[in-house]
């Protein structure tokens, strides 16, 4: 009896990989755009590489077992759209990111104030452009970042770097 509630179901199989893909594709679309980021590069540069992992291996089992796509047709073509993907988020950290600027660092805990900058393009002409962030960490291996005006700081808690 207890065996056969401790035996993973085919269902909670599909669900985890259905919200694995979910969270690949949402963390590579939205990656900029969400309130928090890895400390380290380090860190990031393996979950990235876990992702890139993940993803089509998740992909090519939910179409095997949901769907039924059983053809090599499918496998090839999932694992060049995903082969595809990698290859734009890569291009996009490698040639794109540049490291944070830290402008300001917080007399009373370890938040910062960083300088990200970004005007990557096609061109790549034209001054540089930067948003301002205050990075909070978090759980020790996550940043939480804001938005922050640096024209609104209160200069007795911050201290400029040089």
């Amino acid at each position: 009896m207890l065996a056969a509630i401790m035996k993973p179901s085919f269902t909670r199989y599909v669900i985890f990989n259905l919200v694995l893909i979910t969270a690949c594709l949402i963390t590579i679309i939205f990656a900029d755009a969400l309130p928090f980021e890895f400390a380290e590069p380090a860190i990031r540069s393996i979950y990235i590489v876990i992702l890139c992992i993940a993803l089509p291996i998740s992909i090519i089992w939910t179409g095997n077992q949901i769907f039924h796509f059983k053809s090599k047709a499918f496998t090839i073509a999932t694992a060049l759209v995903s082969a595809l993907i990698i290859v734009i988020v890569f291009f996009k950290t490698i040639m794109c990111d540049e490291p944070d600027k830290i402008i300001y660092t917080n007399r009373s805990n370890s938040s910062i104030i960083v300088a990200r900058g970004f005007g990557c393009g096609a061109w790549g002409n034209g001054f540089q452009k930067y948003t301002y962030h205050k990075k909070t960490p978090f759980l020790g291996i996550f940043y939480i970042k804001t938005t922050v005006d640096t024209s609104q700081l209160n200069k007795s808690i911050w201290i400029k770097q040089k």
